[in-house]
């Protein structure tokens, strides 16, 4: 994610909720740096991103089997609120409760409170992708136009997660919320799948995508 690119930016939103994500993707396009990482439906973009700079040399595109979910699920809430988090290292169940007091509807969803500290170690943990909202806030074009999709980091921990995720011990994980990590499978790459563009195609390519509309113009408006 570009925010661990340049660790300078204040991530902190005044916005909540399910406007606080639209925000951040809004802040990902057109600000600053932040915690999320994007991904396009369509292969098309992607060969544009992969194919438009550095004629001269061999590119390559990453498919990651990765299904997004819906934007509007509790677990948005969850991860973004982390921006706004004060503190620098912070435990699973002081994070609950700093969720629970501002969306009391999350108590609608767990009987018990170690439930739901066993959900957060999970969604923290590793992240996830989601799509755009289908019903927008906000008119994020690039998103609309890209058919962009945007995985949402998971943070660092200082507890050993393997041994810390049942429900007796989850509470008690101490997390980094603002240290933002990406998962293994994509700081490795072992889940990718590499599709080498030879230099010698690119050009054709990009000749084919226009003809389609697919242009810098396209995808990159101002």
């Amino acid at each position: 994610p570009s925010i661990c690119r340049d660790t300078s930016v204040d991530e902190s939103i005044s916005e909540s909720g399910d406007l606080l994500f639209e925000v951040m993707a809004y802040n990902q396009h057109y600000i600053h740096a932040t915690r999320l990482i994007d991904f396009t439906m369509d292969i098309n973009v992607a060969l544009f991103f992969a194919c438009c700079e550095n004629i001269e040399k061999d590119a390559a595109i990453f498919i990651w089997s990765y299904s997004p979910y819906d934007p509007k699920w509790t677990r948005i809430k969850i991860q973004c609120e982390l921006v706004n988090v004060k503190k620098q290292r912070i435990s699973v169940s002081e994070y609950a409760e700093i969720l629970l007091q501002k969306y009391p509807e999350l108590k609608d969803n767990y009987t018990y409170k170690k439930d739901f500290y066993t959900d957060l170690v999970s969604y923290l943990d590793h992240g996830f992708m989601i799509m755009q909202p289908r019903n927008p806030y906000l008119e994020n074009m690039r998103i609309q136009r890209q058919k962009g999709c945007l995985y949402v980091c998971g943070v660092k921990f200082e507890t050993p997660i393997d041994k810390m995720r049942t429900s007796v011990n989850a509470g008690n994980n101490i997390l980094c919320p603002h240290e933002p990590e990406a998962p293994k499978e994509l700081a490795g790459g072992n889940f990718l799948v590499k599709v080498v563009i030879p230099a010698r195609l690119k050009n054709v390519i990009m000749k084919q995508l226009e003809e389609k509309g697919i242009t810098k113009e396209a995808l990159l408006p101002m």
